[in-house]
């Protein structure tokens, strides 16, 4: 997928995030852009604690067992602790965390889209405003992602998608 040692970054989304912990279509393809070594995945804290909410539905509607819910909270806490999954939109402020986002920019968003949630709105917003913006060329960000309405917007926004869906 990379050519030459270049960095490539890539924002994940829930949906990205969730097939590197399950088994889903479209997880190989997700899995291919975590572990090349020249690639540098992005998240938000909301979209890890997003994640966490997925899982536990998984759990409660038995699509996960007990051992597979725990192993994947784990491994979800490893991308995280390993630094796989980089953080945009969070600083810390003294012993104070705040979000990078204001929240002008995602409510902006959200009258823009209102078929979008706060979570989609603030990736959105991270992509667009976060230091990520910088990054052009072969190295500009690209959203990952199995959400279409998501795939759409973000196309309309001028950022590049990658769609994993299976």
């Amino acid at each position: 997928m990379n050519t030459h040692g270049m960095i490539r970054l890539y924002f994940f989304d829930t949906s990205a995030i969730i097939k590197l912990l399950v088994k889903e279509p479209g997880a190989p393809a997700v899995r291919e852009i975590l572990y090349n070594q020249h690639n540098q995945i992005y998240t938000s804290w909301v979209l890890l604690g997003e994640t966490l909410g997925v899982l536990k539905r998984k759990l409660l509607h038995g699509e996960l067992s007990d051992d597979l819910y725990g192993e994947a909270v784990h491994d979800l806490f490893t991308l995280i602790a390993d630094k796989r999954l980089g953080v945009v939109d969070i600083k810390a402020d003294g012993d104070v965390a705040k979000l990078e986002t204001f929240d002008c920019e995602i409510h902006g968003i959200r009258r823009q889209y209102p078929e979008i949630d706060v979570a989609d709105a603030l990736q959105l917003a991270a992509i667009q405003n976060s230091y990520l913006k910088y990054y052009v060329g072969k190295s500009r960000p690209h959203l990952v992602t199995a959400d279409a309405t998501l795939a759409n917007i973000a196309k309309g926004l001028g950022i590049l998608v990658i769609r994993v869906n299976g």
